[in-house]
């Protein structure tokens, strides 16, 4: 139950202890919405590498296909390749752990890549 405080009351005893429970519990909520988040989504950049394995099969068998057969094959491979486009900008957006490379300076000059 939501209560707002009256206009005239000056004091927070009454309405603070309802006002921390659902600071609690919006935090907890956003806790827990990110753990099964990060637990069951997968992310862009894989996604968009199955789908691009997926194509690459699906234009192998295309090629090996008769050509009466190509037609829907080919409608898959074109559905395949328009949601492959659709997650590129998410892939590529998407963050990354940081990879030290090692430049031609030898082994002091080195810098992150991200």
């Amino acid at each position: 139950e939501f209560q707002l405080r009256d206009c005239e009351q000056v004091s927070m005893s009454s309405v603070a202890p309802g006002l921390m429970d659902t600071i609690v519990c919006t935090v907890i909520g956003v806790m827990i919405l990110t753990a099964v988040d990060l637990t069951l989504g997968s992310s862009a950049s894989h996604q968009a590498q199955q789908r691009l394995m997926r194509c690459l099969s699906q234009t192998a068998a295309l090629l090996s296909t008769h050509p009466p057969d190509r037609k829907k094959t080919m409608t898959s491979l074109m559905a395949d390749l328009d949601k492959l486009r659709d997650v590129i900008p998410y892939a590529k957006s998407e963050p990354t752990l940081a990879v030290i490379s090692f430049t031609s300076g030898g082994p002091h000059s080195w810098r992150l890549m991200t």
